[in-house]
């Protein structure tokens, strides 16, 4: 069955001939004037975000009352666009046996219409149902998230079916506090734990964020408190619309490329999914017997209290990247974004090489020669102490990229089971210059002999001296000897599972 509807509609005002074809997946408008026969829109069934249907769209010109269909899809202009169907001309062309509706009864057209629907958007019908938890982080990166929310998310999905809500309203829509995001995660989470302990079990809950990195790292850690220490499996369906001063998760998300907030909620309407995967950090210390020892990465003795752990998305940095988001956060809301060109800058003129121990467990290192990590997986010892002196730069993600553009983990996805770890030793101001320039060129600083490329799955990092990490943009201080330990969680070892929307 190559064709599936033809008919006739209003498209930007124009008389069009729509054809839905279910080989090419695709809906194809053709302008039906002569001077606009050129004039074709091909819209895949993948920028369909709604299929509405009206049994009485009021009478037209000639006074008859007709039923309507309305297409709405995300155009590749980051546009919604909506086309208004005329369904008394209406023809299913189906094993080439045509059925005419130019006088069907509502009935036949509701059919029609139903195959229709879940040919283009499969899953409507769960939407109704499906409980919509939206986090609007209002101070977060221009300030705009609540427009957003209101002019194009909640349009969009409350013509997709989903019920939303347009205001600050009870666990549908939560407006996020200065530093409170956490906690209002865990007491979401506290719902659902007590629906599921009174039978009332959701096994999938779906939350947007309407934010920045940091709002997501906050839900995620929220959530995680929670249902951590409870026995119920849960999924968390995370819809990532961004809207943040940083977005490296988002841009991930989007192959480096920041997704428009018409394509991010498209995402969650189409309702495909998969697992990420995040990082364990905590702060420890070695145990004073064994705190002189080659082996001392062996004797890491656990946090001593579980708020000393927190859960990655993002990244973990020492050293000159760290120093960067330390001191530009005096400049955030005079400067913006520029504040870290401007401190970078500074750091350059007083450059500074940090001493530590870093050990690698599970570990590949980048080969130059061959373009790709290869070797037996291994443990790996670094240390200031080395011939190769103090690092100057380094950097644990699992995001590719950390702005638009600085692709400066091109092997990174938040989809596989490692962490890529990136470092510079005793580096020059314009070895740094240099390779953050080829960082801009789609990666090309990977063959700079001053970078070292690895992927692990566990990291420990003693620092010699008091100094400050970036644990996903937030700045904490450690003090000197202290071990910073990263490990990559492993999903079946916990009870939440956190999907995104692809």
């Amino acid at each position: 069955m190559a064709t599936f509807v033809q008919l006739r509609a209003v498209y930007k005002g124009s008389p069009v001939l729509v054809t839905v074809d279910e080989a090419q997946r695709a809906l194809t408008v053709v302008a039906e004037h002569e001077n606009e026969s050129d004039k074709t829109t091909k819209v895949p069934f993948s920028s369909v975000y709604a299929v509405n249907f009206e049994k009485d769209a009021g009478p037209t010109s000639s006074g008859k009352h007709n039923p309507r269909l309305s297409v709405h899809w995300v155009s590749v202009g980051t546009e919604t666009e909506c086309a208004l169907l005329t369904l008394d001309q209406l023809s299913i062309l189906d094993n080439h046996s045509p059925d005419k509706f130019d006088d069907a009864s509502n009935e036949a057209l509701e059919t029609a219409v139903d195959r229709l629907r879940a040919l283009v958007v499969p899953n409507h019908a769960s939407h109704a149902s499906t409980r919509v938890h939206a986090f609007i982080n209002p101070a977060s990166g221009r300030q705009q998230a609540r427009d957003v929310w209101s002019g194009t998310v909640a349009p969009m999905l409350s013509a997709a079916g989903f019920t939303v809500a347009h205001s600050a309203d009870g666990d549908k829509l939560i407006e996020t506090r200065a530093d409170g995001v956490r906690q209002q995660a865990r007491d979401l989470a506290q719902k659902w734990v007590k629906e599921a302990d009174q039978g009332e079990l959701a096994h999938v809950h779906l939350v947007l964020c309407l934010g920045g990195d940091g709002t997501v790292h906050d839900l995620v850690n929220g959530f995680s408190d929670v249902l951590e220490k409870q026995a119920h499996k849960m999924v968390v369906q995370l819809g990532v619309i961004p809207c943040g001063s940083g977005n490296a998760f988002a841009l991930s998300l989007g192959a480096d490329q920041l997704p428009a907030i018409q394509t991010a909620t498209l995402k969650v309407v189409r309702g495909d999914t998969k697992p990420f995967f995040l990082m364990d950090v905590s702060v420890c210390q070695v145990d004073k017997a064994h705190a002189k020892s080659q082996d001392w990465a062996d004797h890491v003795l656990p946090p001593a209290t579980q708020d000393a752990r927190r859960l990655l998305l993002v990244v973990m940095s020492w050293g000159f990247h760290a120093q960067i988001v330390a001191k530009a956060r005096y400049l955030r809301y005079i400067m913006g974004n520029r504040r870290f060109s401007l401190v970078a800058m500074l750091l350059l003129l007083f450059m500074h090489q940090y001493q530590g121990d870093l050990v690698l467990k599970h570990a590949q290192k980048y080969n130059r020669d061959e373009n790709a990590v290869q070797g037996e997986k291994q443990t790996i010892a670094l240390s200031s102490k080395d011939p190769e002196g103090g690092f100057t730069y380094f950097l644990s993600t699992k995001q590719s990229s950390l702005e638009p553009g600085f692709n400066v983990m091109p092997l990174a996805s938040p989809f596989s089971h490692d962490m890529d770890i990136l470092c510079m030793r005793n580096a020059t101001a314009d070895q740094l210059k240099e390779v953050a320039g080829l960082a801009f060129q789609g990666g090309k600083h990977m063959d700079h002999p001053s970078v070292h490329y690895y992927k692990a799955k566990e990291l420990l990092l003693r620092v010699h001296q008091a100094t400050d990490l970036c644990l996903d943009g937030e700045v904490v201080a450690v003090n000197a000897m202290d071990v910073v330990h990263l490990k990559l969680v492993d999903a079946q070892d916990r009870n939440t599972t956190f999907t995104v929307f692809v």
